[in-house]
């Protein structure tokens, strides 16, 4: 593959029907998920390139988002890859390092969540998008508001099925402006090439034998390489599907104390977290929840206690899988080898 959007497609040519992303609007096990096979995510992908084409979104240019973790996030950051690059900012973050991490990107297009009851993004899109000059559009999801247009709408009108544009996406081709706040806390931007994010995804791939089987609960957020790259693209280039547990992801109390319960339902294969997280993982009993499908436990973040994973262990036989990495390097630089300490 010579671009996260090859790596795409393959998994789409490869196995069409099988299940790519599974949204989940509430922890509650008998909620209606929603669900998008690796056709449906490929051809959701395309119409994003193209949308973000038709806005003037060329190689050079970047697509900027504020999101939680949404199928639409999928979408525009797999297409603003296909189109530009992608600049996934931290919706937590105060308006004004927003507007610097745009500034310093450039950006030409943002794509923010709407006015929600829970998440006050819209707030802050009102009060930077005077303050980005290079920046020719907005779009929302969700509720619509003035002065912007709304993504899903907007990508009904374009080709599933090909890049409009006609782009040869090259290996060295800048794909990722992600911001990290380095050694003094203000952001900087980290840039990744189509060849670091493919790497980084057939790299994750080997060492933790993921195959089109696998199913991933990924509950990090998507403007963090961990979400993105080392359970995202990792788990969607090997054909495997992407559990994603609410908007707000582990953070939801509710996914928390359903953890188990949702592994059952979905038969997931693949979980993780930070050293936190998984601690408190450790209170949340399986409860007669059928967890044998767990092959492995992804952590990092920090060091992970050599108590915890012995704990862990021992409450509920699965291996934690411990990785070191930063931003700069697409995710990660060291991984636990399989099957071994």
């Amino acid at each position: 593959a010579r671009s996260t959007y090859d790596l795409l497609r393959a998994s789409a040519e490869a196995g069409p029907e099988r299940w790519a992303l599974t949204f989940l609007p509430g922890p509650e096990l008998d909620a209606d998920p929603r669900r998008l096979t690796h056709a449906e995510l490929f051809a959701g992908v395309t119409q994003a390139a193209n949308l973000f084409a038709e806005l003037g979104v060329g190689p050079d240019d970047v697509v900027s988002f504020l999101l939680p973790g949404l199928i639409e996030t999928h979408l525009a950051f797999w297409g603003a890859e296909a189109a530009g690059a992608v600049n996934p900012i931290n919706f937590l973050l105060s308006a004004q390092h927003i507007a610097e991490i745009m500034n310093a990107a450039e950006s030409k297009v943002l794509v923010a969540l709407g006015p929600h009851p829970e998440l006050d993004i819209w707030s802050k899109v009102e009060a930077i998008r005077d303050r980005v000059p290079s920046l020719r559009a907005v779009l929302t999801v969700g509720e619509g508001a003035p002065g912007a247009d709304d993504f899903n709408a907007a990508l009904a009108a374009f080709r599933g099925d090909t890049l409009q544009s006609g782009r040869q996406i090259g290996l060295d081709d800048v794909v990722s402006y992600f911001h990290t706040g380095g050694t003094t806390g203000a952001p900087k931007l980290a840039l990744h090439s189509h060849r670091n994010e493919v790497h980084i995804a057939w790299s994750i791939g080997h060492m933790a034998g993921l195959r089109a089987r696998d199913v991933s609960l990924n509950g990090l957020p998507l403007f963090h390489v961990a979400g993105a790259l080392v359970v995202g693209l990792a788990g969607l280039a090997a054909g495997g599907e992407l559990i994603m547990p609410t908007a707000a992801g582990l953070r939801h109390p509710g996914v928390m104390a359903n953890h188990w319960r949702i592994v059952e339902r979905f038969g997931v294969t693949v979980i993780g977290g930070i050293p936190t997280s998984l601690a408190a993982l450790l209170n949340v009993p399986a409860d007669g929840s059928d967890i044998r499908s767990v092959r492995i436990a992804q952590s990092g973040g920090a060091p992970i206690p050599v108590a915890l994973k012995q704990n862990f262990k021992q409450a509920f036989g699965i291996d934690i899988f411990e990785g070191y990495g930063m931003t700069e390097s697409s995710g990660l630089i060291v991984l636990t080898p399989s099957g071994g300490p």
